[in-house]
């Protein structure tokens, strides 16, 4: 995959999967094999795992959890197999918190996913 082609399934992955709750697209733009290390336990440890442990610990079974929460993209690129993201979280019309992300791409789906996150009060 091109990294122009990875950029658009990071985005895909935000925009439609979390903000619209499209479960039925994560096998589209999640690897099985992939790892949400964004967790505290450890340097990079791995909160979570897989399609289902996605669905499980960010999305619920039918689609995003939290109605009003969306994610807005404020830059977005890549270099070989990783994408680079820096996003705002919103509730409803409230900015809440801000992350960079770095995906990890193999066979056109993220496989690793490192975040960090910080709330606005």
């Amino acid at each position: 995959m091109s990294v122009q082609e990875n950029i658009e399934v990071a985005r895909k992955w935000n925009l439609e999967v979390i903000n619209q709750g499209k479960v039925d697209a994560l096998a589209e733009v999640i690897h099985p094999q992939y790892q949400w290390r964004g967790g505290t336990d450890g340097p990079w440890s791995t909160a979570f795992s897989g399609i289902e442990g996605v669905k499980k610990n960010l999305l619920g079974e039918s689609g995003s959890e939290a109605s009003n929460f969306r994610i807005t993209i404020e830059d977005i690129f890549g270099e070989g197999d990783k994408v680079a993201l820096r996003m705002t979280f919103w509730n409803g019309e409230k900015p809440t918190g801000m992350a960079i992300a770095i995906y990890r791409f193999s066979e056109g789906k993220i496989v690793d996913d490192w975040a960090c996150f910080t709330e606005l009060k």
